[in-house]
């Protein structure tokens, strides 16, 4: 899905800088071609704001499946 064309009703970033990804507590990665972006840096969130549950990768591999909380 492009950038600003999702129907979720909550913040998404893009775009994150290397500052952004210190904030996070994410890592920054360099992979050619792609060149430098930041990791996967994933949170579930109750509806109050709190952090459930949080998931930092350094490549694709362990990503959170949106599913998984609802089974």
């Amino acid at each position: 899905m492009a950038a600003g064309k999702s129907m979720a009703t909550f913040p998404i970033a893009h775009g994150c800088t290397k500052a952004d990804a210190y904030t996070l507590g994410g890592w920054w990665g360099d992979h050619p071609p792609d060149g430098e972006h930041i990791q996967p840096t994933e949170f579930l969130l109750s509806r109050g704001g709190v952090v459930l549950g949080s998931m930092y990768a350094s490549g694709p591999v362990g990503r959170m499946n949106p599913e998984k909380p609802y089974s």
